[in-house]
């Protein structure tokens, strides 16, 4: 499947989100950016803001100029282990 997604190409706006695993967490958005007719195979973010121990989920959005977003793509649950 990866191989699948690797080649196609991607135009439009995106939003990239995380949200944490406490019981209060909410989706935080991290970065905009946009895709004109390219393969998404460049590294676009690294958080730098993770915390010890947290398991993190991060999200994909498309969006227009009318603010209509997506639903989110997800990831698989990150952990956040320093050692």
């Amino acid at each position: 499947m990866v191989s699948e997604v690797k080649n196609k190409i991607a135009s439009g706006q995106f939003l990239l989100s995380r949200k944490g695993n406490q019981p209060d967490a909410h989706w935080e958005e991290l970065l905009y950016f946009s895709l004109q007719s390219e393969i998404p195979d460049r590294l676009l973010f690294t958080d730098y803001t993770v915390e010890q121990g947290i398991t993190y989920t991060y999200s994909l959005q498309q969006y227009n100029e009318n603010g209509i977003y997506s639903e989110r793509s997800l990831s698989n649950s990150i952990l956040a282990d320093f050692e």
